[in-house]
């Protein structure tokens, strides 16, 4: 692996992508494939978004039981 197409494999690791993700971004980079490249990415990106929905969802789920507790009422 050359020192760019490294480059780009940990940059696509810190982006949160896996090593199945990576490898088909990386095929679509090297054969030009621009397209497959961003649909994939926006793939990722949606996946990443829906994750930290659902951490809100779940974190405003917290924050009622605490006041609910904090209130003395029933939950």
């Amino acid at each position: 692996m050359d020192a760019q197409t490294a480059r780009r494999a940990q940059a696509l690791r810190a982006a949160g992508c896996g090593p199945q993700l990576t490898g088909q971004l990386l095929c679509c980079w090297q054969q030009g494939d621009t397209a497959g490249e961003l649909r994939l990415l926006q793939k990722q990106r949606a996946l990443l978004l829906e994750q930290i929905h659902k951490k809100e969802r779940q974190i405003a789920c917290l924050d009622y039981l605490v006041h609910q507790i904090r209130a003395n009422k029933p939950i």
